[in-house]
């Protein structure tokens, strides 16, 4: 994922796989169970290294995934939506109003 930056908060929690978070041009390598918090406004982009599934929470909530979560709100799980951005590195938004088990997530991602 090429360098970016958004006024949310971001905290970045690695459920599998191994990458590279760069922030602000310094690497740092991190793999399952890590965590990492991202201030707002500071750029940062991913390298991937392992095929790499993350959680991403944000606050405040992105508009646009809320957008994407109300596109899918037909879906059986409507309170989580997979987006994969490059080859071996997916991501959960999860809606901070909603609740989703492991097995939500893993259905959803099933489809």
């Amino acid at each position: 994922m090429p360098a970016h930056s958004h006024p949310q908060e971001q905290i970045v929690h690695i459920l599998e796989g191994k990458m590279r978070l760069i922030v602000d041009g310094v690497p740092h390598e991190l793999s399952a169970g890590d965590s990492f918090y991202l201030a707002s406004n500071v750029p940062h982009g991913v390298e991937v290294m392992l095929p790499t599934r993350v959680l991403d929470t944000f606050s405040p909530p992105r508009d646009d995934y809320l957008a994407m979560d109300e596109k899918f709100a037909t879906a059986r799980c409507n309170s989580s939506i997979r987006v994969s951005t490059e080859a071996g590195y997916s991501s959960n938004f999860v809606r901070t109003s909603g609740t989703s088990s492991a097995e939500e997530l893993d259905a959803w991602e099933s489809r």
